[in-house]
């Protein structure tokens, strides 16, 4: 099951250090510095990532965890953060599994 299956929760704590590495380990191509938990998807134009980035804010409007997005060209960064703790919280690394699966598809 893993995280993709797990809901964000109001209120979830920061994480400590040595709660983080477990979690990125379940998120292997997610970069991660303490903070911010973000991840760069390709794409070969520029529609596709627009309908990806479109997939993405529908998780983060059921989730009711918004993360930050750029989309380029050939490319959407996606960025986890909880702004309302100043770092990381599970919530974070629940959305970006929930990210992984529908970019795997």
């Amino acid at each position: 099951m893993g995280l993709q299956s797990e809901r964000c929760r109001a209120g979830s704590p920061r994480l400590a250090e040595a709660e983080v590495d477990p979690l990125a380990a379940q998120v292997p191509e997610w970069q991660h510095d303490g903070h911010t938990l973000s991840r760069t998807f390709p794409f070969p134009r520029w529609l596709p990532g627009v309908a990806f980035a479109n997939a993405v804010a529908w998780i983060a409007h059921e989730q009711d965890h918004h993360p930050t997005l750029t989309l380029q060209y050939d490319r959407v960064v996606v960025s986890f953060s909880t702004h309302d703790v100043g770092g990381l919280t599970r919530n974070d690394f629940v959305a970006a599994a929930r990210v992984d699966a529908i970019f795997r598809g």
